[in-house]
C-alpha cells in the first residue's frame, strides 16, 4: 500500500498492468458488488468512492479516481486524491478564499492608513485571518487523524480492485 503524505487533500498513484477501460470497469465492478462498504459514481474514466452512509461519519473521507495511460507509457495509473465530503471542502475552500480576500483588502486599507499618516489599524485584521486559516487547517489534519482508517479501507479496496 502506498504511504499517503500529509497534505490538504491527500493522494496517490497506483500502476497497473490493466487498460485503462478494464481498470475502470473493475472498479466500477467494485461499486456494484453486493455488500461491499465503498459506494460512490463513475463517469468513464473518473470514480467518486466513498463509503455507505450508514458507516459514514462526519470526518469521512471521499475518494476521487482517474484512470489514465500517460502519453508515451504503456503502464496505465490511477491517481486518487483523498477530500472531506463534497459540501465540507467547497465550505473549506470558500472559507479560505473568503479570509484571503479579507487580509487582502485589510493590507491594503492598512497602508491607505500608513499613507496619509494615521495609525494602521486595519492591520490587525490579517493575524485574525491567518489564526482562523491555522485553525482550519489544524482542524483538517484533526480530521484526516480520525479518517486515517477510511481512508486506509478505500485505498485498499481500490488496490484489491486492480490486483490483475
Amino acid at each position: 500500500m502506498a504511504t499517503l503524505r500529509p497534505r490538504l487533500r491527500p493522494r496517490f498513484v497506483l500502476p497497473t498492468s490493466l487498460s485503462p477501460d478494464n481498470a475502470s470497469q473493475r472498479l466500477e465492478g467494485l461499486l456494484r458488488s453486493e455488500g461491499a462498504r465503498v459506494v460512490g459514481q463513475s463517469v468513464k474514466h473518473h470514480l467518486m468512492l466513498s463509503l455507505r452512509n450508514e458507516d459514514r461519519h462526519f470526518w469521512s473521507p471521499w475518494l476521487q479516481l482517474e484512470v489514465r495511460t500517460e502519453i508515451g507509457q504503456d503502464e496505465t495509473r490511477v491517481y486518487g486524491r483523498f477530500s472531506p465530503s463534497p459540501s465540507i471542502w467547497m465550505g473549506f475552500a470558500l472559507t479560505y478564499l473568503a479570509l484571503g480576500t479579507i487580509s487582502l483588502f485589510a493590507v491594503t486599507f492598512a497602508v491607505s492608513q500608513w499613507m496619509i499618516d494615521r495609525a494602521p489599524n486595519a492591520r490587525w485584521v490579517v493575524p485574525v485571518c491567518a489564526a482562523i486559516a491555522f485553525t482550519m487547517w489544524t482542524a483538517t489534519r484533526i480530521g484526516q487523524g480520525m479518517a486515517s482508517d477510511e481512508m486506509a479501507e478505500l485505498q485498499k479496496a481500490v488496490e484489491d480492485c486492480l490486483v490483475p
